[in-house]
């Protein structure tokens, strides 16, 4: 999922593990919501989603659980804190009412070195 057009600098990195039985549902909750921070937000410049195959060996890889990663790409820093400020909590609220207790989130935030 490519949206929006500009140039990104800094990347906000959202490493998902959501339960196999939601996996359906949250996929087509989250491709909406990747839509919203982008179109709604006005935060971000793009948004990518990929899934993520665990290598031989990992030993975090579960059977139960599907990992996935949403790249957003953002103008600069000022954009982004801008979003923490002031659409976070309200956009992040709504998969953990939708999805009590059926996927884990962890964040980071890439700045493009040239």
């Amino acid at each position: 999922m490519e949206a929006g057009a500009g140039k990104a600098t800094v990347e906000y990195e959202v490493n998902l593990r959501v339960k196999k039985q939601v996996e359906g549902p949250f996929l087509e909750w989250l491709r909406a919501h990747m839509r919203d921070m982008v179109e709604t937000t006005r935060c971000f410049v793009s948004a990518r989603l990929y899934s993520q195959e665990a290598l031989e060996g990992d030993c975090e890889a579960t059977s139960d659980e599907a990992r996935y990663v949403a790249v957003y790409g953002c103008a600069d820093r000022a954009a982004l804190q801008h979003y923490f400020d002031h659409h976070a909590p309200a956009m992040r609220a709504d998969g953990l009412q939708r999805f009590p207790n059926q996927f884990s989130a962890t964040r980071r935030i890439l700045h493009l070195q040239q």
